[in-house]
């Protein structure tokens, strides 16, 4: 028989080794984890081997990259501008009878990244105005706003309805990274933001939705008036952030839009309005250019991000080298990386 004080000591034994097995458990899924990493690497790299080695894979990359910068440069000497992605100069390799040969076999698609303002432009009133606009209360709009800007701003001088680091023992909570958001997830994951961007569904409202796609997290540029989307600007004017844009009317075409008329390109802000601030700009350029190429089971990939821009400005993040120039074009950006093919499809964006 057993008593009482038995069955405990027995539940706090089991209860123990629980915890130890749970923690085997954890500590098993990250050696496994870190394996399936390595494991991906070493497969890819074993791929190559049969076929070309990573450096050749490297140096075709880079000669598709090359290409397509010849052909931004090409669509701009031809058409006095890059109007709209539908021209052509989204997709070269499809575009130029001429492209080269030993480039078969690679995606090489650009993206224009300056159809968006860069978040870092937007001020704590502005961000307060546009949240108010799209429905927020403006003590919710206030409270967003403290809170996004003592996220992003390096000091630790909490805002009124912000959040800042603690010093919790011999450490800090970690809680409050003082950068720029890498992607649109660490926003809606912060609590407050959390209960207002999901509808019930837990679907991403509509607004947040255009806040997350007007701006971008990946440059502190201004937005392009001839590629900037329509929709996006009249918010902004709504918002009593801007005059009534009336250059929308001057451009020819909807931005975006497979198969519509393309963009006028604007060369000035017309009618030489300032109080258009730092949000737009008639001559922000800055573009994405990816090539990547399937061996076997992977998907290589290699992106350049290219500036052509009177702005004085940081362009894309990660540094790259800013020095470099292919012609009128800057370099300021490079990225690479592989990734699972799931299906036979081209991978794309």
């Amino acid at each position: 028989m057993v008593n009482s004080e038995q069955r405990v000591g027995n539940s706090e034994k089991s209860g123990g080794v629980l915890l130890v097995v749970l923690g085997v458990l954890a500590a098993m899924g990250v050696v496994v984890s870190l394996l399936a990493s390595y494991a991906l690497e070493r497969s890819m790299l074993a791929e190559t081997r049969g076929s070309e080695s990573r450096s050749e894979v490297g140096s075709r990359l880079s000669g598709a990259i090359q290409a397509a910068v010849a052909s931004l440069n090409a669509f701009t000497e031809v058409a006095d501008g890059l109007h709209h992605p539908s021209e052509g100069w989204g997709r070269p390799a499809y575009v130029f009878s001429a492209w080269p040969t030993e480039l078969d076999g690679i995606e090489v698609q650009i993206f224009d990244e300056s159809s968006k303002a860069g978040l870092e432009l937007l001020s704590a009133e502005q961000m307060e105005s546009l949240l108010e606009e799209a429905g927020l209360t403006r003590g919710q709009a206030g409270e967003l706003t403290d809170l996004l800007f003592d996220w992003m701003d390096p000091d630790d001088e909490e805002r009124p309805q912000g959040r800042e680091n603690r010093n919790i023992g011999l450490s800090r909570d970690p809680w409050v990274p003082n950068r720029v958001p890498l992607y649109w997830e660490e926003v809606w994951k912060i609590p407050e933001w959390s209960e207002v961007v999901y509808d019930s569904e837990g679907k991403l409202k509509e607004w947040a939705k255009n806040f997350s796609q007007g701006f971008s997290l990946e440059h502190d540029l201004p937005a392009n008036i001839n590629s900037v989307d329509r929709q996006f600007v009249e918010w902004m004017s709504d918002a009593d952030l801007i005059p009534y844009p009336n250059w929308l009317d001057r451009r020819n075409g909807f931005d975006r839009e497979d198969g519509s008329a393309d963009d006028r390109v604007l060369t000035e802000m017309p009618g030489g309005d300032e109080s258009m601030g730092d949000l737009f700009s008639a001559d922000s350029q800055l573009f994405r250019i990816r090539a990547g190429i399937r061996v076997g089971g992977r998907f290589v990939w290699k992106e350049a991000w290219v500036k052509k821009s009177s702005e004085q400005g940081q362009g894309a993040r990660s540094g790259g080298d800013q020095e470099s120039q292919w012609g009128s074009w800057e370099l300021v950006d490079v990225r690479k990386g592989l990734s699972l093919v799931l299906d036979e499809q081209t991978e794309e964006e």
